[in-house]
């Protein structure tokens, strides 16, 4: 049985108000929802949660009435989105996003990077260069620095480094 979620704000003090879901093409009732929870959004806010069972995805025009008299319409896209369905405030959707976010940071992993990352380059491997300095084989000559992958042996970037006695210079890595 999946729920959806509409929310409809006010700034009337309805009590129990009726709230239709209607066919955007000919307006024909498809829901009719005996009242919403209401909450308070602000001073001068009311927020209606309606929650309707089995109504599929889609694009609804809604209307609320007060005694059977239409107060307050608009639309309202119903979505699934990984199993949820979201009404107007996108429920549920900070903890899906965060969720995947966290598989990113904690789970994937990403293979080392075979050569200098372009000025454009993602940020995953900005990030990834930043960990080879910290962590691989580095050299450096008088005229010369390199950094070589997880093997040691593999010269991953090169970049041409000089000292003139006053300014050290590094040039861009290659």
């Amino acid at each position: 049985m999946v729920t959806q979620t509409v929310i409809v704000e006010s700034s009337s003090e309805w009590v129990g108000p009726t709230l239709q879901l209607l066919d955007p093409d000919d307006e024909d009732v498809i829901v009719v929802d005996a009242g919403g929870v209401a909450t308070r959004g602000s001073v001068n806010l009311v927020r209606w949660r309606y929650a309707f069972t089995d109504v599929a995805a889609g694009r609804y025009a809604w209307q609320l009435l007060d005694g059977g008299v239409p107060v307050s319409v608009g639309y309202v896209t119903l979505a699934l989105v990984t199993g949820e369905y979201l009404g107007d405030e996108l429920k549920g959707l900070a903890a899906v996003v965060n969720a995947e976010v966290l598989d990113v940071l904690t789970v994937d992993t990403f293979p080392e990077l075979a050569a200098v990352p372009a000025a454009t380059s993602s940020l995953k491997d900005k990030l990834a260069w930043l960990f080879m300095w910290m962590r691989n084989k580095s050299t450096e000559t008088g005229t010369e620095r390199k950094l070589y992958a997880d093997d040691g042996t593999t010269v991953v970037g090169t970049a041409a480094v000089s000292d003139d006695g006053v300014t050290f210079t590094k040039g861009e890595e290659a």
